[in-house]
């Protein structure tokens, strides 16, 4: 009897062991946010969303437009869709990192 029960608890404790994952939770692209930037210079609406996000930007200095404004409008919206609406048209491309967002320049297909 003594037996079983301790092959039955190993066996317990194997399949939890197997069948644990990391818990990384949300990725950052994920996160919900609720923002208004109206008529704000490119790198004004960066800085605004990485305080209201708490998120970082990374990108060289020709990757955004210096002289553009841009205005966007998210209520508990998932940042991921806020960048593809805010960077698409300008071509620029990102990728999560942590809690860091790099920016690069789309390659343009001619």
């Amino acid at each position: 009897m003594k037996v079983t029960l301790v092959y039955s608890v190993l066996t317990f404790l194997f399949v939890i062991v197997a069948f644990a994952k990391k818990s990384e939770g949300q990725s950052v692209l994920d996160k919900k946010v609720t923002i208004s930037i109206q008529n704000e210079n490119f790198r004004s609406a960066l800085r605004k969303i990485s305080r209201t996000a708490s998120i970082t930007f990374s990108y060289s200095r020709n990757t955004i437009p210096d002289d553009d404004r841009v205005s966007v409008t998210a209520n508990d919206q998932v940042l991921g869709v806020l960048f593809s609406t805010l960077f698409d048209p300008y071509h620029i491309g990102y990728e999560a990192i942590g809690n860091q967002v790099v920016l690069k320049r789309k390659s343009k297909m001619t």
